[in-house]
């Protein structure tokens, strides 16, 4: 799938008529990100259990599936079963989703989002990137899931992926992929990334991607 090249972004979020925070971040004139990552998404893995999903990911590689590594992620018990998606890795922001905004829609845009697991509902976090027109979404755990994804009340290989609990109901507008990585593999994603942590105002550190 071809991925335009982002744009310069610039959120501004109001209350009662006041600004309350502003961020911008600029690319080099002409040229997109000097240092992407591409990711992949796939069920086309015959040898695993149901509920794993292939991830393969690579540095500034035009072709993960060729190029990149390959690692075990675990799906959604909901949502599509069955895709190939691929795509230029963008961390959402706020990191794990929170609140009403996403400040860097512009560039999930035709990307697949990077979030990390928290305090909401993950069904949430999906449905938030997939309206700011991400493609596929990536959640990192937070240290709740073991290496052979025993999850807790979130789900497990038995239980047939993440998000088991939730009704059905709450996934039925989900129509992009969702994956669920260790806190060590997401750990792995963000550091091939080139992020940097600032302090935004009623949300505190947030980690955005630098640009050149």
């Amino acid at each position: 799938m071809a991925i335009a090249l982002a744009t310069p972004f610039a959120v501004s979020i109001k209350i009662t008529g006041r600004s309350l925070f502003f961020i911008s971040a600029m690319l080099a004139s002409g040229v997109g990100r000097s240092q992407h990552v591409m990711v992949a998404l796939k069920t086309l893995n015959l040898q695993m259990p149901d509920a794993l999903r292939t991830l393969e990911f690579c540095l500034a590689c035009p072709d993960p599936h060729l190029e990149g590594s390959q690692i075990r992620a675990l799906g959604a018990v909901h949502g599509p079963r069955d895709y190939t998606v691929s795509g230029e890795l963008t961390y959402a922001v706020p990191n794990q989703a929170v609140g009403k905004y996403l400040l860097n829609v512009d560039q999930l845009k035709g990307r697949i989002g990077l979030v990390d697991r928290g305090s909401i509902p993950m069904v949430d976090k999906v449905l938030a990137l997939q309206k700011a027109g991400a493609i596929g979404v990536i959640i990192a755990d937070d240290g709740n899931c073991d290496e052979q994804y025993e999850c807790g009340l979130a789900g497990s290989l038995r239980d047939g992926g993440f998000s088991k609990t939730d009704p059905h109901e709450r996934w039925k507008d989900v129509k992009i992929p969702s994956l669920l990585v260790t806190e060590e593999e997401g750990g792995r994603l963000k550091q091939m990334m080139r992020l940097e942590k600032v302090k935004v105002p009623m949300l505190g550190e947030q980690w955005i991607e630098r640009r050149r």
